[in-house]
């Protein structure tokens, strides 16, 4: 288990989140923020080195509304608007010295690294981005990710509330 992973992990044993069979169950939009916060802290304020977080879900899981919560640790008056068009927006965190990216790789064609994919991520930035600062990615692609840290978020629709599970690599 890597250390990164290890750093992340240990939130999905803290008493303070519902767990239940390593998989976390937020209640509310506060606890998504709680928990957001959590992970901002766990895995950027205390560690320098760029680090790539990819979150998996359907469409509306709340991948955006968790990536909202962890930029706004940093920057709790900024708007953080979804980067479905621009496919991503930077941060300047000024706390880390670091920025952050908040990628949606949606419109990215294929879910797997090919020859047209490599080129649209080369032309958008990306992989001076993730060799820089910290990203969050969202509609990650197979392949491309030195971390393979994925949170899987999914909405109960019954009782509304997010489950996010951890796993190394892509499901």
């Amino acid at each position: 288990m890597t250390d990164k992973f290890r750093k992340l992990n240990s939130l999905f044993i803290d008493s303070r989140f519902n767990v239940k069979n390593s998989t976390v169950i937020l209640k509310s939009v506060e606890d998504t923020n709680e928990f957001g916060a959590k992970i901002a802290e766990v895995m950027f304020a205390q560690d320098q080195a760029p680090t790539q977080l990819s979150f998996c879900g359907e469409m509306g899981s709340g991948k955006s509304t968790l990536i909202t919560a962890i930029i706004q640790y940093f920057l709790p008056k900024i708007n953080v608007p979804s980067p479905s068009f621009s496919i991503m927006n930077s941060y300047d965190i000024p706390q880390i010295n670091r920025q952050i990216h908040h990628c949606d790789l949606f419109r990215i064609k294929g879910r797997t690294l090919d020859q047209d994919n490599l080129e649209e991520l080369y032309n958008i930035g990306f992989f001076e981005a993730i060799k820089s600062g910290h990203c969050l990615v969202e509609w990650p692609i197979n392949g491309i990710y030195t971390d393979d840290i994925c949170l899987n978020l999914s909405q109960n629709e019954s009782n509304n509330q997010l489950q996010i599970e951890l796993s190394r690599g892509i499901l």
